[in-house]
């Protein structure tokens, strides 16, 4: 049994050794990763405000998009603003009254 030990005895150092490499390469680093992370998190307080407004942007966005997609708003737009009848309806379009400028100067 003492033959077998001496045997693996360079296991533990060759272990200890690859563990402290490991340590030493992620680690060197880590004061610039720590860096990054404190801009981006810095940077992301910084956003957050402006991705909230753009998110009630986004969903008044989506509710008008529902609004205007529906069929009664096409046709309020179409007689409103298109100047659009139905077959066997009367159109009837009024002239806008011209205001003269007053003579008076006032």
């Amino acid at each position: 049994m003492g033959k077998r030990l001496s045997q693996n005895a360079w296991v533990v150092p060759v272990v200890i050794g690859i563990c402290l490499l490991a340590i030493f390469l992620l680690g060197r680093d880590l004061p610039q990763q720590i860096g990054r992370l404190e801009r981006i998190q810095a940077a992301q307080s910084h956003l957050r405000p402006y991705l909230e407004s753009e998110r009630s942007r986004q969903q008044a966005l989506q509710e008008q998009l529902e609004e205007v997609a529906s069929p009664e708003f096409v046709e309020k737009w179409a007689r409103e603003r298109g100047h659009w009848a139905r077959p066997g309806e009367v159109l009837l379009v009024l002239p806008t009254p011209v205001l003269e400028p007053s003579s008076s100067g006032d």
